[in-house]
């Protein structure tokens, strides 16, 4: 592609991420639990209402499913008394079980005196009429809870999706990122870290259920701890048990992250990675590794300050002369309220052997104290305070504890692990740099790599990237600090401080997939595009579901639809249906007849043909009707007597009766 070409696809314009509306698969479920749809608030209400209007439509019909059941199964040709004959007629008339037991209350009560066992003859119907009601009711329930998704996350999709940068897009689009505009880039890694350590203080070190933890797929991810591993350098150069009480070192190991399960890359399982990450620190003891010397003042005042050299390793960038990994200066310490933190990884500095890992990134951090005043006395080995209280410059006289030591050192080892799950082949535990060689030889598909290349190129997650952008901020110890004063502190802080490290890098580890989904802020500025990023990972980031969108499961609501379809067709036709059968092959006809001759309007029918109203047709039908045009009245208000005797009712224009042997019948003139 051109240069122009390349240049012309960039973006520069950032359009703020919205969940996707539509069907998709949350594959942490499967292709068909994990079906899903996705809708916008406004219309989620609409669609579950009319779910349970549909519900309520087909208890309805199950409901007279069950009464056309249980009115065959009582149907009897011998004779019965009143109270059988108005329970059937109960049965095939009610339209839900809360009717029916109402009216059966009624019945039975009407019946006390004249039906022998009227009470438990109800019974049954009673009790079948109330688990009907309980069980409509749980069904009403479940629908709502069937419909709704298998889990609580949406897709996000962004027009912006990609990889942020800063500078000039023209020097990118030709290969040449010399162009790059610095300060924005470090203004742009220094906002996202200071959002992971946040999100890390409130959701990983806390008992927190915030709503800020609800952002990714999972609120934090695991991580396991071992308080008492071994060391992780050659063991000259971690302190003994008895000097750090018993915790020479400290591990932590996330194990096998699932990519779509904790960074929320949707992807079906042959289209997902595992990335495995494991931490080992241990205080240094640099004794024999540090020198300290006496440099006159400058100013004139014929006083000297101490310099300390740290050597642990060649700084790559030294200038041939000083082969020392750090100088701390005491006269420029003097000036800070506050910590010194400096970390320094080995792509910086070359490790003496001691401290050499060919399978891990390895990385130092170098403390000082300088005026820090301790209140009590410290027996953490990074920390460490001397023995008595020492002078001290804001107060001139005695102060606090001060540090025992100019610098003291803390080293890590950082391994990762790429695994293909579909083959079960993995590359080894080592630094990044060696995992980005190794993942050509584990058999990734194209989904794999898309993911691997966003875990290895966007993320600089390692705890001494953090420590650097932090600074001394980046020490649990400074929130217990103020002026220069340092309130208590465990045995243990170090091990604090590097699990707080830790969990930044996981918050960190969760947040690089949605911000290059969803597409890094500052496309506003001057100098800033996004180089689009890839389809797949643009389509397929879940983020948590947020109060714009609600999702269905597709399953529960296709099962619940067909359902309802279902008892609702048939309610509609099983009449019919079994009396066609019933009176085709002679079997429980006279059920069929029993239960037409108690429908209602059967029942209106014969009231009516009783008393001589009207000319009935279809008398075998459910719906009897009359013939066309055949009027007949309402018995007058003021007539309490026979209302075939009522003129009202009888006489109608161009109507008149006529006997036809018992009975009357209409005729129309």
């Amino acid at each position: 592609m051109s240069e122009q070409n390349i240049t012309q696809t960039l973006i520069f314009t950032s359009q703020p991420a919205h969940p996707y509306y539509g069907v998709w698969t949350d594959w942490s479920y499967g292709q068909v639990r994990g079906a899903t749809l996705t809708i916008s608030r406004n219309y989620s209400g609409l669609l579950t209402a009319s779910i349970a209007l549909l519900v309520s439509a087909a208890t309805g019909g199950l409901w007279k499913i069950l009464v056309y059941i249980a009115y065959h199964l009582r149907a009897q040709r011998e004779r019965r008394d009143g109270l059988y004959h108005q329970q059937q007629n109960l049965l095939r008339n009610s339209a839900s079980p809360s009717g029916a037991l109402i009216e059966l209350l009624h019945l039975t009560w009407a019946w006390r005196r004249h039906a022998d066992r009227f009470l438990l003859r109800s019974l049954p119907m009673g009790l079948s009429a109330l688990l009907c009601l309980g069980v409509f009711t749980l069904a009403g329930i479940f629908s709502s809870i069937a419909i709704k998704a298998a889990g609580t996350d949406t897709l996000t999709r962004s027009s912006s999706c990609g990889q942020w940068m800063a500078g000039n897009a023209s020097y990118y689009a030709s290969g040449d990122t010399s162009g790059d505009d610095m300060p924005l880039t470090l203004a742009n890694t220094l906002n996202i870290t200071s959002d992971a350590v946040n999100y890390a203080r409130i959701c990983y070190m806390s008992e927190s259920d915030s709503s800020r933890c609800n952002v990714y797929t999972q609120p934090t991810l695991p991580f396991t701890t071992d308080t008492n591993p071994s060391c992780p350098f050659a063991s000259r150069m971690c302190y003994s048990s008895d000097t750090v009480a018993g915790r020479v070192a400290y591990k932590l190991d996330t194990g096998k992250l699932d990519s779509n399960l904790h960074l929320g890359i949707n992807a079906r399982p042959k289209d997902r990675i595992t990335y495995q990450r494991i931490a080992t620190c241990a205080p240094l003891d640099t004794t024999g590794y540090t020198t300290t010397e006496q440099v006159n003042n400058p100013d004139g005042t014929n006083s000297s300050y101490t310099l300390e050299r740290v050597y642990l390793g060649s700084r790559y960038s030294a200038n041939g002369t000083d082969n020392s990994t750090y100088v701390y200066n005491e006269n420029a310490g003097t000036y800070v309220r506050g910590y010194t933190l400096v970390a320094l990884a080995d792509t910086v500095f070359d490790p003496i052997p001691a401290l050499k890992r060919t399978d891990a990134d390895v990385s130092i951090f170098l403390l000082s104290g300088n005026t820090v005043q301790y209140i009590y006395p410290v027996t953490d080995p990074w920390f460490m305070t001397g023995a008595s209280p020492a002078y001290s410059i804001w107060t001139g006289g005695a102060g606090g504890y001060r540090s025992a030591l100019l610098v003291s050192v803390l080293g890590c080892a950082e391994q990762h692990q790429i695994c293909n799950p579909a083959n079960e082949q993995c590359t080894d535990l080592s630094g990044l740099s060696a995992i980005a060689t190794q993942t050509n030889n584990i058999g990734l598909n194209t989904p794999q790599s898309a993911v691997f290349n966003i875990l290895f190129e966007l993320i600089d997650d390692k705890m001494s990237s953090i420590v650097s952008n932090l600074g001394a901020t980046a020490l649990q110890a400074e929130q217990l600090a103020s002026q220069g004063v340092q309130l208590d502190l465990p045995s243990n802080q170090w091990a604090k401080e590097v699990a707080s490290w830790f969990t930044v890098g996981l918050a960190r580890l969760q947040q690089a997939p949605i911000n290059y989904a969803a597409g890094s802020p500052g496309t506003s500025i001057n100098y800033t595009f996004i180089v689009p990023g890839d389809p797949y990972l643009c389509a397929n980031q879940k983020v948590r579901s947020t109060s714009e969108a609600v999702s269905f499961s597709v399953l529960g609501t296709s099962f619940i639809i067909a359902v309802c379809i279902v008892l609702i067709l048939v309610s509609l036709v099983l009449d019919q249906v079994m009396g066609f059968i019933q009176e085709r092959w002679n079997r429980g006809g006279y059920r069929h007849r029993q239960w037409l001759l108690d429908g209602k309007l059967q029942l209106q029918r014969l009231a009516y043909e009783n008393a001589g109203i009207g000319t009935w047709i279809k008398v075998e039908d459910n719906i009897p009707v009359t013939i066309l045009r055949d009027l007949f009245g309402m018995p007058d208000e003021n007539n309490r007597g026979d209302p075939t005797e009522d003129p009202a009712v009888m006489a109608g224009e161009n109507i008149s009766f006529a006997a036809v042997g018992e009975k009357q019948v209409q005729v129309v003139n």
